[in-house]
């Protein structure tokens, strides 16, 4: 049964009834009557190509949820152990964690489910202790002197994390190479903002520092593209086809503070 050929075969003839077969476990599939010559076709199969890429965005989807359900419980623990420096460590990866899954879904054009990230007992009491713990531990280690939310750790930055950023620095460089300019300037923006986000989330996967990681993780967190094509339309006075430009146009380019107190410029 292709799809293709109209056939008609009895259900016991299937696999119907098993987990795994015809209408079983996670299978989001209906079925209607079809009456020959009178029913018309209204379903055409995505090209195999797009299925695929849809397959791997939801699979990343879900696993991005398991992290964030997994870093819940891990609060939770932590929090009736009464380890307030680790609660406070788990708080902070569990709010970039969240971060990260919104700007992954807004970018790939997914839901977010947030039905899928809630973890029986990470009630409003638990959730607002990790709120307060993440606040407390940002202000701890953010430099709010005016020099543009720059971390006070950064200049302790080791030579392998000098090295993640140079390489960080060169991937960026790259990024107008890769963009379709016969796509609608729209579509521009978007990819140059996914190969941007990409790369920062590369980087800092790969830092050796990994508390400066999650400090940075706070004072620069990863945004989607439209929350990014926002901020550039209040706080430059764009319109949205000149915000579309200017994420482009900057994609490429790294902060240049941070390269000069690294010796990179």
């Amino acid at each position: 049964m292709d799809g293709n050929v109209i056939a008609y075969g009895a259900l016991s003839e299937t696999s119907y009834g098993e987990p795994a077969g015809l209408f079983g476990i996670n299978c989001g599939h209906n079925c209607y009557p079809f009456i020959p010559g009178i029913s018309t076709r209204s379903y055409f199969p995505y090209s195999p190509k797009e299925n695929d890429e849809k397959y791997r965005q939801v699979q990343k989807q879900r696993r991005m949820e398991r992290d964030i359900r997994k870093t819940k419980q891990e609060c939770m623990m932590l929090n009736e152990t009464g380890d307030k420096e680790g609660f406070a460590d788990a708080s902070i990866r569990l709010k970039a964690k969240r971060e990260q899954y919104a700007s992954y879904c807004s970018q790939a054009g997914l839901t977010a489910r947030s039905d899928r990230t809630q973890v029986y007992g990470f009630d409003k009491s638990v959730s607002a202790k990790a709120v307060w713990a993440e606040r407390k531990n940002s202000a701890k280690v953010l430099d709010n002197s005016g020099n543009g939310g720059i971390i006070k750790e950064i200049e302790s930055v080791g030579a392998a994390d000098i090295e993640v950023r140079k390489k960080y620095i060169e991937q960026n460089k790259q990024i107008s190479k890769q963009i379709d300019t016969s796509q609608p300037l729209e579509a521009q923006a978007r990819k140059a903002c996914e190969l941007r986000n990409a790369n920062k989330q590369a980087a800092r996967d790969a830092m050796e520092n990994q508390e400066l990681r999650k400090a940075l993780d706070i004072s620069d967190p990863i945004r989607s593209f439209d929350d990014i094509v926002e901020d550039k339309m209040k706080r430059k006075g764009l319109t949205r086809e000149e915000a579309f430009s200017d994420i482009i146009e900057t994609s490429s380019k790294t902060r240049t503070s941070v390269n000069k107190k690294l010796g990179l410029e």
